[in-house]
């Protein structure tokens, strides 16, 4: 298999100071129109100003809408997920999260210490206005919002004690089905009591009220802890496919583990992508599964593989975007269009540019 690529272009792209926005998620909403969720507003890969934003295109990704702001709290509000639910489709759920600002002002004093005064003013202003466990106890988690008029209005964001990049997948009846690793930097998230360290399989039919219906991968096996960012999708079959990041010290790439008895138990973890990370899994037409993922060591971009066989096995990688010129880069997503064609869309910083932009490849299989 190769890529043959038809078309690449710009979601959004904004080089002026607070213009940087990466992670994106992209769906096709019920009415036919493409919808992404990407993190914006912000300074840097970490800062304290990002907020989660909307755009949709109705012209096959040649026009955006002016992004949206979706949620925005007084933290940084990171990555995007989105999916369209319900038992006609006619719902979105949204995603994002947040860090503690002790573990950002951590992050940019180590990598990016011109940015540190501005950093250390925001949050000294912040927390000089506003306590802060009562600022942790409303915004620190992983939030989500819900649209029941197709993107129009959104719900209230509330918390959970999970977070993954791309947020949940659909089963067969509309029901959302969110895997996710366990948060543990308070005691409870909303109406949620954290929950010990791993990462578990949460259901709902609304997007607002969870179930916590199983633990996925344990806290306690040696690879949890160069695991990560993870996405899960329902096959045919019924099989629920997780794939998760994983970062160790002997190799990086993608591990796997799948439930075949609806999500009740799942099996042993197994190493299936070397370095590409981390995954977004979707279910095509004709049955088969495709794994979307950056790839940030040689010939830097944007790749893919995909499964016939329920995820047992893997293609060669597809290279849909090559020689990109800077790791910061990845997080792609990949929709399938009406026509057959596959739409992936993803973050990187184009050679010559400061800030990361969302843009998009339109490829086929040749």
């Amino acid at each position: 298999m190769k890529v043959k690529v038809i078309e690449n272009g710009t979601v959004y792209d904004n080089q002026q100071p607070f213009g940087y926005s990466a992670w994106p998620t992209c769906t096709v909403l019920n009415d036919g129109g493409i919808a992404v969720v990407f993190s914006g507003n912000r300074l840097w890969h970490v800062c304290p100003f990002g907020r989660l934003y909307l755009t949709k295109s109705y012209d096959g990704a040649k026009t955006w809408t002016k992004a949206e702001t979706i949620i925005n709290t007084v933290l940084d509000d990171r990555d995007g997920g989105i999916c369209v639910f319900g038992e006609n489709k006619d719902k979105i759920f949204v995603s994002s999260f947040t860090n503690t600002a002790e573990l950002q002002t951590d992050i940019i004093k180590d990598m990016r210490p011109d940015l540190s005064p501005v950093n250390d003013a925001y949050y000294d202003y912040l927390f000089s206005k506003y306590d802060k466990a009562e600022v942790y106890d409303k915004y620190l988690g992983g939030s989500c919002a819900v649209s029941n008029d197709n993107g129009k209005t959104f719900s209230d964001f509330v918390l959970l004690p999970v977070h993954t990049p791309h947020g949940p997948c659909v089963d067969k009846n509309g029901e959302l089905i969110f895997v996710g690793k366990a948060l543990q930097d308070k005691e409870k998230y909303g109406e949620y009591a954290a929950l010990p360290k791993g990462f578990y399989m949460l259901t709902s039919k609304d997007g607002i009220s969870w179930t916590v219906k199983s633990k996925v991968v344990d806290g306690d096996i040696p690879e949890y802890e160069g695991l990560s960012e993870s996405h899960a999708v329902v096959l045919p079959s019924g099989r629920i496919l997780v794939q998760i990041r994983y970062n160790g010290k002997d190799k990086h790439g993608i591990c796997q583990t799948y439930s075949d008895d609806g999500g009740k138990t799942f099996g042993a973890l197994r190493f299936v992508i070397e370095k590409g990370f981390p995954p977004h899994l979707k279910l095509l037409k004709n049955g088969a599964v495709m794994s979307s993922y950056g790839y940030r060591f040689d010939d830097m971009g944007i790749r893919a593989r995909i499964s016939k066989d329920g995820g047992d096995s893997w293609s060669e990688e597809l290279l849909i975007v090559a020689h990109s010129k800077n790791p910061d880069l990845g997080y792609p997503t990949t929709v399938e269009l009406t026509d057959g064609t596959f739409l992936t869309v993803y973050y990187m910083i184009p050679e010559g540019c400061k800030n990361a932009g969302i843009y998009y490849t339109k490829w086929c299989i040749e």
